[in-house]
């Protein structure tokens, strides 16, 4: 007697097909926000480790570093447009003493420059290196999977590398760059700023309720910038001085909260100039900028904004230490007194 054997019908193979793609399609989801939960939560505790290596600056100096260091003096041979900032002189606080010792603040940091300032392109037999061009996972966000170094292309001519990328900006306040002459944009109300000297003595308004250091991603689509690079190792290429202090340099170390977190133009680059002026200032704080004309725009400042590729914000460091996740729809006004150090105003909810 044979026995026969029973198999699949081919619709019975499709049925059981569909249910696992079914599954697989549930499941992803639950998979990448597991993933990314875990990025945010290694992005915070970068913040936390900077919070405390600001804090333990703070301890040795009674002050926070400066945000960046410019010397009016300095011979443009030594690199004098690219200055340190703040997240290389709390390198030893990020147990990179070694680092440290190699970068001589005597003089900036080659990324780019040449003697005498003008644009270096990688492969030209002058091009020098320093340590600026080590990546530091302390100053990279997980979710960030853009590349390691700043760069930029000339159309034609080459690449000039100016330094390792960071994910974290000093907070310069809420102005754009002031045009008054010989400053360098330490009166613009943060804790960071060109030769600044700022301690927990000068945040009036309170360390819980002022924001030191927050994240920036950079996206580059179909070409176009959204949002800027920026350095750990400092400011590139600026020019205190001139009738526009530093353009976008400064963008490369520290930000400012008048672009509301996250709100950057579109695939379409820069945006127009209505699109930028909608994006910026919310709600009228162009009037504040324009004030007397003493405040102008910088070039594009939708580069000089806080922003994340965590859904809904940012995470920021606060002036006592503590990290905090602010949101998107945060209030414009009060996104701007938390950049503040001492403007007495009252914060509502954030």
């Amino acid at each position: 007697m044979l026995t026969r054997r029973r198999g699949f019908t081919l619709i019975e193979l499709l049925v059981v097909i569909a249910i696992i793609a079914i599954l697989i399609a549930l499941l992803l989801p639950a998979v990448q926000a597991a993933r990314e939960a875990a990025r945010r939560t290694q992005c915070k505790n970068n913040l936390k480790q900077i919070g405390l290596a600001l804090h333990n600056y703070h301890d040795v100096y009674n002050m926070f570093p400066p945000g960046w260091v410019f010397d009016p003096n300095r011979d443009p041979a030594a690199f004098a447009g690219n200055m340190w900032g703040w997240g290389a002189f709390i390198l030893p606080m990020l147990e990179q003493g070694n680092l440290y010792e190699q970068c001589n603040f005597n003089r900036g940091f080659p990324g780019g420059v040449a003697s005498g300032g003008g644009h270096v392109l990688e492969g030209d037999p002058t091009v020098t290196h320093g340590p600026e061009t080590q990546a530091l996972a302390v100053y990279r966000c997980p979710t960030d999977r853009g590349f390691g170094m700043v760069t930029q292309r000339w159309p034609g001519n080459g690449i000039a590398v100016f330094g390792a990328r960071s994910n974290y900006a000093g907070v310069n306040g809420g102005l754009f760059v002031d045009q008054v002459a010989g400053r360098t944009l330490d009166a613009q109300g943060g804790t960071f700023g060109g030769n600044s000297r700022i301690g927990l003595r000068d945040i009036t308004d309170g360390t819980s309720n002022t924001v030191v250091v927050g994240e920036r991603l950079f996206k580059e689509l179909s070409g176009r910038r959204i949002g800027t690079s920026t350095l750990w190792a400092g400011m590139r290429n600026g020019d205190p001085t001139s009738a526009f202090h530093l353009g976008n340099s400064f963008a490369l170390t520290v930000g400012q909260c008048i672009t509301p977190i996250n709100q950057l133009p579109g695939i379409s680059g820069n945006g127009s100039a209505a699109e930028r002026a909608n994006c910026c200032f919310g709600q009228n704080l162009a009037n504040e900028l324009e004030a007397g004309g003493v405040f102008k725009l910088v070039a594009d400042p939708t580069w000089h904004g806080f922003s994340s590729g965590h859904t809904g914000g940012a995470q920021f460091v606060l002036g006592d230490g503590a990290v905090r996740f602010l949101s998107a729809n945060l209030n414009a006004a009060t996104y701007v007194n938390l950049s503040r150090t001492k403007d007495g105003q009252v914060l509502g909810e954030f």
